[in-house]
């Protein structure tokens, strides 16, 4: 599947592919394991970088809150062995209060760590729904900016594709410098 047919399928339903792109990225998002990078690359195509970044933007919050509640009340003891992967999931499962939400803002600026590990660790947290949602709202700006603004460019290669190097080389600096720090910390 590619974003184009995904755009085609948006598409078909009008002045209802709002709603419609809003329900597949709770679906994806309660899923807890796909990606969701087409939905916003189709997005794109069907509202245009800034309105398909928001449709995005509150499709992904949106469903992440659902599956928070899913998680919380109904898979809390599968969601607690995902600390063995991560460390930050760890933490974020033993976690209370501020810095609780300070490690969902963390978990979602973090590309490496899959969105619903983040979700499922809160889940089993003592993060209140209100600032999971605040926290969770506030880490996918930075990240599905990001997302829009390279798939917006790969859209547009031709006049873009300086850009897009450039964007493409400070992800994997940054990636590679917060690696290096962390084992360096350790």
């Amino acid at each position: 599947m590619n974003a184009e047919l995904i755009a085609d399928f948006l598409n078909q339903f009008g002045i209802y592919a709002f709603a419609i792109s809003i329900a597949v990225s709770v679906l994806i998002a309660i899923s807890g394991i796909l990606p969701s990078f087409l939905v916003t690359a189709a997005n794109i195509l069907v509202f245009g970088p800034i309105k398909g970044f928001i449709v995005s933007w509150l499709g992904e919050s949106i469903g992440a809150m659902i599956a928070f509640y899913i998680y919380r009340f109904g898979f809390r003891g599968k969601a607690q062995l995902l600390g063995n992967k991560y460390s930050l999931i760890n933490k974020l499962v033993q976690s209370k209060g501020i810095y609780a939400g300070l490690l969902v803002l963390q978990g979602r600026l973090l590309p490496f760590i899959p969105s619903g590990f983040v979700t499922a660790a809160a889940s089993v947290s003592q993060i209140s729904p209100i600032h999971f949602m605040f926290w969770t709202a506030l880490g996918k700006v930075p990240s599905l900016l990001l997302e829009s603004l390279a798939t917006f460019d790969l859209i547009h290669l031709r006049s873009n594709y300086a850009r897009l190097s450039v964007t493409i080389a400070l992800v994997t600096f940054s990636n590679l410098l917060y690696r290096y720090l962390i084992k360096r910390n350790r």
